[in-house]
């Protein structure tokens, strides 16, 4: 019964289907007026969402709608872009009060239901399982009848993203004046995907170089992994099937910019052989499968110790280190042509000590009446499980491994050649001391190995014109040229390099292995404030020397970051360096010296930034503080001239680290006139030591034991 006149009356159905529709009223004077049949009315079939306050309160909210979109910007950085809008029509006058758009991140979309999921009461319903609160939008109190808000979220992590809106409605009719009651409502969005998932184009192994392969009986330093898409990756973002064998397997390094990520892994010497599958994943999915093989290691030859000719008449153990020997590797020794291999050693055979799959031990008897020669060690694996194993792809993978060897043809030694290398903006006059010093020094008692070293220091190459610089790489390749033409077959040499010079050595060594093109045998190398590491560069340097030579050194060891992390070794020729070191290059015997009289830890210039060496470790307090980290020459951090740097990746057989704190860089009070790092240096130059200072003592120790 609606006591209002009859053109004020109305009426809300809720109907579905086909349904006749009839009228009546009464006239409170007169009676009932009777019923008249107006027709049938069939209702849409799709409805726009509706919140509703109360049957009572009529179409007040009616009209109220929530919704949420996202956009992906790019496979990296994806972006969470969203709107909501509330709007009120009808006779009531609405108000909209503590607005609170939240959005959330869940597993899938399967759980996620949209549209109006309130309860009526003043909390909230439940969440599907495993959301997560990612962060409130925005909170609005006290909004009126129409409201709407746009939204963005950048760098979302990849995954799966909704919305929810609660908010509080107020209505109050206009005439008279009648407040209905207060309603909480929550509206969820769609659920939609942010982002993609990760895709795989390629991998390399660090250890051995192989692409979509690593060896059995391996612990990988890492699997380098490229693609896109890597945003959102982590420790456990990857897997393998099947696991047999395989352990340690995590991401250890990613780098969504550049689409790269690191595996470390560790795959034992029973591991099955053969192809496995490893995938990627984001919050947004996974990539699809890439496949993997397993495979028994490609034999190697890392070392052979004796490292110089055999005599005649000698009986020699020989030591040979690396990998993939197999478990019952079989050696011989094969003449070069034109040779008799019964007059030169007798026969191919030699006598096995031991034999694993990283090294083998044997003895070869020389005759006497040898007339010496040059032949190659053989070494032939039949894989770790008896039966040599295939490659990607199935194919055969290398069975023999060689390594050059020799038979003096004279009974008396050569003498070991010497050659030092200058460094940056030097030239060969400033290692002429150096050369002299060494000499006299081996001569006397009570060593007495005078005639026993030939010591060169005349190579040199362009790094203080700019115009003529030479780059690294050129370096290198000319000191093999040099040291071919200075030297003879079957002699011994070691390397010395003082400062960028030691790095030049390095780079020779790589591009030529003199022992097997030319049987000329390293046995030392010596560095004198190498920045092995790189050494606090700023741009500023390239203004006095060459950019190319300077720029190429440049790390950052000032916060102590990893290594694996390209903006701590910032250049190539760094990285790659540390990835092709192998101290058997040098004869196993490696000196590294650093000095220390520097203790300034920052390097900084107006313009061009910070640097510097790593900060002192902690100490317990009440002990006296140790030597910091942060001590240098004034050039080079004693962490990258001495190797001290957690996981350089080698440990120097001898290092002299200046423990009096004597040793600076060069003669000048810095690596340009613009010091590097303190500005005023006293003591030696590591370039021209002291004839009778503890650094030439142990350098002439260290070459002593070279010639035995």
């Amino acid at each position: 019964m609606i006591p209002k006149p009859a053109n004020q009356v109305h009426i809300t159905l809720f109907l579905s289907g086909t349904s006749n529709i009839y009228v009546a009223a009464q006239d409170l004077n007169s009676g009932n007026s009777g019923w008249s049949g107006l027709g049938t009315w069939t209702p849409p079939t799709s409805y726009t969402p509706v919140i509703r306050l109360d049957p009572s309160c009529l179409d007040a909210a009616s009209c109220t709608l929530v919704g949420l979109g996202v956009g992906t910007r790019n496979p990296v950085a994806s972006t969470l872009s969203g709107y909501v809008t509330l709007e009120a029509r009808g006779p009531a006058r609405t108000v909209y009060s503590s607005i609170f758009v939240d959005y959330y991140r869940a597993p899938s979309c399967a759980e996620v239901f949209e549209g109006d999921i309130s309860t009526g009461g003043p909390s909230s319903p439940t969440l599907p399982n495993s959301a997560t609160h990612m962060g409130r939008v925005r909170t609005e109190t006290a909004i009126l009848s129409q409201y709407s808000l746009g939204f963005e979220q950048p760098a979302q992590i990849p995954g799966f993203y909704f919305s929810r809106v609660v908010f509080v409605v107020t209505a109050t009719w206009p005439t008279p004046t009648q407040p209905l009651p207060q309603k909480t409502f929550t509206f969820q969005s769609n659920c939609v995907r942010v982002g993609d998932a990760p895709l795989i184009t390629g991998l390399r192994d660090d250890l051995s170089g192989q692409t979509n392969a690593i060896d059995r009986g391996t612990a990988g330093p890492y699997l380098q992994l490229y693609g896109s898409r890597f945003a959102g990756i982590s420790g456990t973002s990857t897997a393998i099937q099947p696991t047999t064998g395989i352990s340690d397997w995590r991401v250890s390094y990613v780098d969504p910019a550049i689409g790269r990520a690191n595996i470390t892994y560790n795959v034992s010497a029973t591991a099955p052989i053969g192809q496995r599958q490893f995938t990627l994943t984001n919050g947004a999915g996974t990539s699809l499968p890439v496949a993997l093989w397993i495979t028994d290691p490609t034999p190697e030859i890392i070392g052979v110790e004796p490292n110089q000719p055999w005599v005649p008449g000698d009986t020699v153990t020989v030591s040979l280190s690396g990998k993939g020997f197999g478990s019952q590797p079989a050696v011989d020794l094969v003449v070069a042509d034109g040779v008799d291999l019964s007059d030169c050693l007798g026969s191919g055979q030699v006598s096995i000590l031991l034999a694993n799959d990283t090294s083998i031990q044997f003895t070869k008897t020389v005759p006497s009446s040898s007339p010496g020669c040059e032949f190659n060690i053989n070494v032939m694996s039949n894989g770790l499980s008896g039966s040599f194993l295939q490659g990607p792809g199935a194919s055969p993978k290398q069975r023999r491994a060689s390594k050059p060897g020799s038979v003096v043809k004279q009974s008396t030694k050569l003498p070991i050649k010497v050659f030092i290398v200058h460094g940056i903006g030097d030239a060969p006059t400033s290692m002429a001391d150096l050369a002299l010093n060494l000499q006299v020094a081996l001569a006397q008692p009570p060593i007495n190995l005078g005639g026993k070293f030939d010591i060169d220091y005349r190579f040199t190459f362009r790094s203080t014109r700019p115009a003529l610089c030479d780059d690294l790489d050129d370096i290198g390749a000319s000191l093999g040229n040099y040291v071919l033409s200075k030297s003879q077959p079957f002699q011994r040499f070691v390397l010395i390099g003082h400062s960028m010079g030691g790095l030049v050595i390095r780079t020779m060594m790589k591009l030529r292995d003199l022992d097997t093109n030319s049987r000329r045998f390293v046995v030392g190398l010596v560095t004198l404030g190498t920045p092995h590491l790189g050494y606090p560069y700023l741009g500023i340097d390239t203004r006095e020397k060459c950019a190319n030579q300077s720029s190429a050194m440049d790390s950052y060891l000032l916060n102590g970051g990893s290594l694996d992390d390209p903006g701590v070794l910032r250049t190539d020729f760094l990285r790659t360096l540390r990835a092709d070191w192998r101290i058997a290059d040098y004869g196993g015997r490696f000196f590294s010296a650093g000095g220390a009289v520097c203790n300034e830890q920052t390097r900084y210039f107006l313009g061009y930034g910070t640097n510097g060496c790593r900060p002192p470790v902690p100490y317990p307090p009440g002990f006296p503080p140790p030597d910091g980290n942060e001590l240098s020459d004034g050039v080079v951090c004693q962490d990258s001239a001495a190797l001290l740097y957690p996981d350089s990746g080698i440990t120097p057989t001898n290092r002299f680290t200046d423990p009096a704190r004597v040793y600076r860089h060069s003669p000048s009070t810095g690596y340009t006139g613009l010091n590097v790092l303190c500005a005023t240096l006293p003591g030696q130059p590591l370039s021209n030591p002291d004839p009778n200072g503890s650094l030439v003592i142990l350098l002439k120790q260290f070459l002593a034991g070279l010639y035995e």
